[in-house]
């Protein structure tokens, strides 16, 4: 089985980009409850960046990039932090459009250049019809992942899911969507 990285975050580019990340357990620091107990915070978290076709927008996106990679930052310069993305396809049953907005390749763009500043993370990317093949709402919802009218966020979820999943073989999020037993 593949090591898992520290940390995997996933966009899904575009005006609003969508971005979800995970963070290993053991990379985040425990806290204390009111009530003395100790939890990790949750490891997932997802969030949508809006007005990504501005400056201000990819100054946004970055900053949220480099808010979750800092978990992620080795000791010895080892990859530990994975960055994907959704590629920007243009689909020929969509031609009827008489525009189309460039801002999703624009993006990926900018992710792809950041991205070589950080030695230690490696970049991936997928299509986009490639995660919603399993990771449907229904799965998402029964997982205890799924956030309402984050739309975007929840493409970039699916992705890191297959990903987590499928690619890296991390089968907790599965186990989830089994049945009970009583």
């Amino acid at each position: 089985m593949p090591q898992l990285p520290k940390v995997i975050i996933w966009m899904d580019p575009g005006q609003t980009t969508g971005l979800a990340s995970w963070i290993r357990d053991d990379v985040l620091e425990p806290m204390a409850r009111r009530d003395g107990s100790i939890f990790t915070p949750e490891q997932f978290e997802v969030v949508q960046v809006p007005e990504c076709q501005t400056e201000n927008g990819l100054v946004a996106l970055r900053s949220e990039i480099q808010t979750r990679i800092a978990y992620g930052v080795p000791l010895n310069g080892s990859s530990s932090v994975v960055i994907g993305y959704e590629t920007f396809d243009w689909r020929h049953e969509e031609r009827y459009r008489d525009k189309i907005d460039y801002t999703a390749p624009e993006v990926v763009g900018a992710i792809r250049a950041w991205a070589l500043e950080w030695k230690y993370a490696s970049t991936l990317c997928t299509g986009a019809g490639l995660a919603k093949g399993f990771w449907n709402d229904d799965k998402l919802k029964r997982a205890g992942l799924y956030t309402p009218g984050k739309r975007h966020a929840m493409d970039a979820l699916r992705h890191l899911l297959r990903y987590l999943t499928f690619g890296l073989h991390h089968q907790e999020y599965l186990m989830r969507l089994r049945p009970p037993t009583d």
